[in-house]
């Protein structure tokens, strides 16, 4: 029986420097009970992981003659780089001060893994990396340029669940000024989830559409505007009935159920968010009558849904 071949030696650096960084997380509930102690132990976990990792790049300065997007030969491929930079610019996002440090990572992960098959999902979390790094040094412009530029890139690539990330992610950007800024904010994320509303319509992603639609009308029922929450509303509540045609185990009549059909968690949340933003609709704007009934139906939902299961 031929003897197991070792994993490579990137793969244990990488185990040891997610272990350090584990044990960095489990310290930080104690670095305000016990200071000292633990900020020293959390101090040497970060450096360690920080340390491995860069091992595993400055490994291959040796081998410059050997060309990244190569494996083998002593050298790094593409791949290992781009991830060992990632966990590197993860842990002095979240770990360090080091915000420049982070972002030049994700910069570098961002430039070498263009163009590369596979690589895709590492670029993505590469560009919320420095996007978020931007945030916190409240460049709040540069932050929403690397944010549009990475949700373009994900919808060129079809790259859908990234494109919604990064729709969200814009918003939340865009909700920062609307405090300062008002209407014009609000009017440029009505634009925003229009659009998103759109993309997840002509790809039948009928639940994010149902999602950005009760989104849209939030931020109506924030800006004060009756007309844009009460068309996302009626919209919403229309891909929920189709979803309830769809789907013989999601139907649209509660008192038509029985113990063996209860409603899919995914739709029965998007139906409670409708409802309860069908009672602030109808408190907000005097419709006493509507958020009753629509208070109504949500507690029949969330009784239904803490029913005992049968088997």
């Amino acid at each position: 029986m031929a003897a197991l071949s070792p994993p490579p030696r990137h793969e244990i650096v990488w185990q040891l420097a997610s272990a350090c960084r584990r044990h960095a997380d489990a310290l930080v509930p104690l670095l305000t009970t016990h200071r000292d102690a633990a900020a020293l132990e959390y101090r040497r976990d970060v450096l360690t992981a920080i340390a491995l990792l860069k091992g595993v790049l400055t490994d291959s300065a040796a081998h410059d003659a050997v060309p990244s997007s190569e494996p083998g030969a002593g050298g790094l491929s593409t791949a290992v780089e781009a991830r060992t930079r990632y966990m590197l610019a993860r842990l002095y996002l979240e770990h360090t001060e080091n915000g420049d440090e982070a972002a030049a990572q994700a910069r570098r992960i961002i430039h070498l893994t263009r163009g590369i098959s596979g690589m895709d999902a590492l670029r993505m979390g590469a560009y919320e990396v420095q996007a978020k790094v931007q945030l916190r040094q409240c460049q709040l412009r540069m932050a929403r340029t690397s944010v549009r530029e990475a949700q373009k890139e994900a919808e060129r690539l079809g790259l859908h669940g990234w494109y919604y990330h990064f729709i969200i992610t814009q918003l939340k950007l865009l909700a920062e000024d609307a405090a300062s800024k008002g209407r014009q904010m609000f009017t440029a994320m009505f634009s925003v989830l229009a659009d998103t509303v759109d993309y997840a319509r002509g790809h039948g992603h009928r639940d994010a559409q149902t999602f950005f639609l009760l989104m849209r009308a939030q931020y109506g029922l924030l800006a004060d505007d009756a007309r844009t929450a009460k068309q996302a509303l009626d919209e919403a509540a229309q891909c929920l009935a189709d979803d309830a045609l769809d789907d013989t185990e999601q139907p649209g009549d509660l008192s038509a159920m029985t113990c063996m059909a209860r409603p899919h968690s995914g739709t029965s949340i998007s139906h409670a968010r409708h409802l309860w933003l069908r009672i602030l609709y109808g408190v907000h704007y005097g419709d006493a009558k509507s958020a009753l009934a629509s208070l109504q139906q949500l507690q029949d939902i969330l009784n239904w849904w803490t029913l005992p299961r049968v088997s």
